[in-house]
């Protein structure tokens, strides 16, 4: 009897399996495989008929057909579940037990495919292993360079000292080599294994020059053309995405990775992808307003998949769900007001604004501009001042009297609340809120924003404030004397 091709077994892969049949499905079309349920009629390199022995016998076809340059799976079964569009239990035994991924009743493998390899190199000695791989290594060129590059970290690694950019120059050369060549496997094989490395010994490169940001772009751009070349099963992709995107990727090659290799993913690739970072998600609590301990990198990763896939919707309210999964920081709720505004929805944009502010208060300066913003859309100036007064308040800094002095004058009526602004913190300053001279730098950092240098002068020397504050402000003095003298002169 023939046996399949190498296609066909990426095509009717176990993953594709499971993501066709789900994972019930796919256990018990295991469980049938396991059980000598499958009895192969016809095998040929690109088909296969079967039937599965069940309470009732079951008859299966499944074929590999050329849609488009891409190689995709055909399938039929007796059963009642092919008729809804469903991959069923059977067609899962089936391809198992083709495939070789289960040892059923299939055809006994050769001779040589039925050594245990593992075994027989746990035998050999260090130097015959050795030998071994520097047989490989000269005989193939990416697979030589892989072990260069992991024996190079290693050194470092073991040293602590900083990695040079030479370290990463021979895997590029090779990868731009492999991939003009054509040999799209051998370099997704070795992109992974380079990208692996770098993650490694991130920690001892000199980032001075920003190698690393350039060598974060070059690997990503050449993984991304390797998969692309070697036309990689794009529900094993996903697989592979997924899990590099999710794991310790400091250099963060894979950013994004659903929506850069969505045309080499293509939408069963796609599928998957979500399917995979949705069984994620789900476990994922959601993050109220004062949780505790709420930064956790695996977390931020699954976050930042679960924006990327909602973004490629173009589906504004699937983004602003996954932003309201964490409402622990305020800046959250700039997030969702600013993709809201953005999309028009300047309602909705000012519900969660207002929402945050109820919940997070006036701290964060964002939360209160994006909020005074539509405020000021809507034609309500009024409002939006009232607002940002009553941050100035909570909070007098120079940044709130700036932000203050904006939205009035935007609203022109500046020179009002400029008066009530001052009043305010000279009011502070005679009840003594604060440490000796905080409030009264405010003040004169005040005063100086206003170009009046000469009361922020008479501040600071009838109630003190920074030194740095004062030398600043004897330097603007001393410039603003000689430019007077200079304009009197002429």
């Amino acid at each position: 009897m023939e046996r399949v091709h190498e296609t066909f077994r990426k095509v009717f892969s176990p993953a594709r399996l499971e993501a066709w049949a789900g994972p019930a499905g796919f256990e018990v079309g295991r469980r049938y495989a396991l059980g000598g349920l499958v009895q192969l009629e016809s095998v040929a390199p690109s088909s296969v008929t079967a039937t599965v022995e069940t309470a009732d016998n079951y008859h299966v076809a499944l074929s590999v057909v050329s849609t488009a340059g891409r190689a995709k799976g055909a399938y039929d079964c007796t059963c009642r579940r092919t008729g809804d569009g469903s991959f069923c239990r059977h067609a899962v035994a089936v391809a198992l037990i083709a495939t070789g991924a289960v040892t059923g009743r299939s055809p006994a493998p050769s001779s040589l495919e039925a050594v245990d390899l593992a075994a027989y190199l746990a035998t050999l000695e260090p130097e015959q292993l050795v030998a071994l791989l520097m047989d490989r290594a000269a005989a193939d060129k990416a697979f030589g360079t892989q072990l260069r590059l992991a024996a190079a970290c290693t050194t470092v690694e073991r040293s602590g000292a900083p990695v040079s950019a030479q370290v990463f120059s021979e895997a590029i050369a090779a990868l731009h080599q492999l991939l003009k060549d054509g040999h799209g496997a051998e370099a997704v094989a070795l992109a992974q294994a380079t990208i692996n490395q770098a993650n490694q010994v991130v920690g001892l490169v000199d980032d001075n020059d920003g190698f690393l940001s350039r060598l974060s772009e070059q690997l990503a751009d050449l993984h991304l053309r390797a998969c692309d070349l070697a036309q990689i099963d794009p529900v094993e992709l996903a697989h592979m995405l997924f899990t590099n995107e999710l794991g310790s990727d400091d250099l963060e090659v894979f950013y994004g990775a659903a929506a850069r290799y969505a045309d080499v993913l293509q939408d069963e690739g796609l599928a998957e992808y979500r399917r995979l970072a949705q069984q994620v998600w789900a476990t994922v609590p959601k993050l109220e307003p004062g949780s505790a301990d709420r930064w956790d990198s695996g977390r931020y990763r699954i976050t930042r998949i679960m924006e990327t896939l909602a973004q490629m919707t173009g589906d504004v309210d699937q983004v602003v769900e996954v932003l309201s999964h964490d409402q622990s920081s305020p800046y959250q709720f700039v997030r969702m007001a600013r993709v809201l505004a953005d999309a028009g929805r300047y309602d909705d944009a000012l519900a969660w604004a207002e929402q945050g502010l109820s919940l997070h208060g006036y701290g964060d300066a964002r939360l209160v501009e994006v909020t005074a913003d539509e405020y000021h859309r809507r034609g309500h100036s009024s409002h939006a001042v009232r607002l940002v007064w009553e941050a100035f308040v909570a909070a007098p800094s120079l940044a709130t009297y700036q932000m203050l002095a904006g939205h009035a004058e935007r609203a022109g009526l500046w020179p009002t609340w400029h008066e009530r602004a001052l009043d305010h913190m000279r009011e502070r300053i005679a009840a003594g809120s604060g440490p000796h001279g905080f409030g009264n730098t405010t003040l004169v950092e005040a005063l100086m924003f206003d170009g009046d240098n000469e009361a922020a002068w008479e501040a600071a020397q009838a109630g003190g404030c920074r030194d740095t504050v004062l030398a600043q402000l004897t330097r603007l003095r001393k410039t603003t004397r000689r430019t007077s003298a200079r304009a009197g002169i002429s």
